[in-house]
Formats: C-alpha cells, structure tokens, sequence
C-alpha cells in the first residue's frame, strides 16, 4: 500500500477510539493471549506481546504516542504480526500472562515477538529502549527470524532510523 495511502487509512482507523488506553498507542490490540497465540499460528504469522502498564506512567503513554502511532510501524504490527495487549498491572488472565511469560507486574513497556507454536522469541525482548528505531529494528529482524517479508515501507523507515541515529543525515 502506498505510504500516503496508509497514513489516510490510519488516519480514519477504527484505534482513533476515545476508548483505547493512550497506552496502546494506535494499534488495535487483541486482548486475549490463548485465541491471538491460536489466530497467529492459523494465519502463520508472529504474535506480538504488548507487555503495558494501563494507566500507565508518562513512559508508557510515551511509547503508545511514538512509536505505536508511528503510521508505517502501526500497519507492520497489524498486517505482519497479531498484536496482543498484556496489562502488566492488573489481575486475572493479565496476571496469569505475567507469569507464563516471566515478565515482571507494574513495569515499564515491553514488546515480546513470539513464534505462536511454542511461545519461544523470534528476538530479545524489547526493554529499556522505547524508540522507534529500537521497536522497528526487533520487528524486521523477527521477520527475518520468520522468514517473512519485510514490508518495504518498515524496511526504509528502520533505515532512515539508523542514518539518523549515526548522524548520517
């Protein structure tokens, strides 16, 4: 899809909820862990664990506003990957995730980017760097990992991220 063309669609995306968590940024996250593991395996692609405190600290609403906003990398995780939101600060089947995972409660935000058959990371857990250059890196190398397409539009976006990073541009 053509990259303006992308950003319309966003632009009108059911994820401009008032509703959703501003933790969640703009994706439209599934919130059940066992029928997203089951809907990632059927469609063959990886399930990507949003590990999130709702509400949550100014860090968390900062990486839902950034990079789960970010156009490009938002299509990549709805179209590549089945996103999933984990409450790290609550109870129930939110805890019991925490626990299946080894994630701890009450954090900062962490991305998981699992194979859906046996729940083991296609990549390190993305912790501590809550950039979109970190959160499009672990998703292009998970694809990698997959051996899944690269979209090219998240392909240039990492790219131009590393330039900037080096200083490059």
């Amino acid at each position: 899809m053509h990259t303006l063309a992308a950003a319309v669609l966003l632009a009108l995306s059911p994820a401009d909820d008032p509703k959703q968590p501003p933790e969640l940024g703009r994706v439209r996250f599934g919130r059940e862990l066992d029928a997203g593991l089951a809907e990632a395996q059927r469609a063959e692609r990886p399930a990507f664990l949003l590990f999130q405190e709702i509400p949550g600290c100014q860090t968390c609403r900062d990486f839902g506003g950034g990079p789960l906003s970010h156009p490009l990398l938002v299509e990549a995780i709805e179209t590549c990957f089945v996103p999933i939101a984990i409450h790290n600060n609550a109870g129930g089947a939110d805890a019991d995730a925490l626990k299946r995972f080894g994630e701890p409660a009450w954090n900062n935000p962490v991305v998981r980017i699992v194979r859906p058959q046996d729940e083991r990371d296609l990549v390190p857990r993305v912790a501590g760097d809550w950039t979109r250059l970190a959160l499009g890196t672990a998703m292009v190398e998970a694809l990698v990992a997959a051996k899944k397409p690269i979209p090219e539009a998240l392909g240039l976006l990492v790219a131009e991220d590393r330039a900037h990073a080096r200083g490059l541009r």
